[in-house]
């Protein structure tokens, strides 16, 4: 990937992490904010998409790339963003399944390595 289009892309994750955390709490049905109105559209798509559970909408996978980045980064104690506590509990789940993986692997390592000794 050339820098030209990192940069780009870059510029449109940036873009579209702000349209999102902005539109959770706009209430002005024609908001002036370039990208709230699509943003208010796109996640009311996801609450209703009947093709998200086996993941083959294209609309919602776009999106949840964009949710997932969020609600990694997310500190916010009830977070508005659509899914983001969610989708923050699983990304904890999975560390934690991680580093009880990697503990067993070290364990199991230290006493192959103690038993060849």
């Amino acid at each position: 990937m050339s820098v030209e289009t990192e940069d780009n892309l870059k510029e449109t994750v940036i873009r579209a992490m702000k349209n999102l955390e902005h539109s959770k709490d706009c209430q002005v049905k024609n908001c002036a904010i370039q990208g709230c109105s699509e943003m208010k559209t796109i996640t009311e798509h996801m609450r209703r998409c009947k093709e998200q559970e086996d993941k083959s909408c294209g609309i919602c996978k776009t999106v949840r790339f964009y949710l997932y980045k969020h609600a990694n980064g997310c500190t916010v104690e009830g977070c508005k963003v659509v899914m983001c506590l969610n989708i923050r509990s699983k990304l904890a789940a999975r560390k934690a399944d991680a580093a009880r993986t990697s503990a067993a692997a070290a364990a199991a390592k230290s006493s192959q390595t103690a038993l060849s000794s």
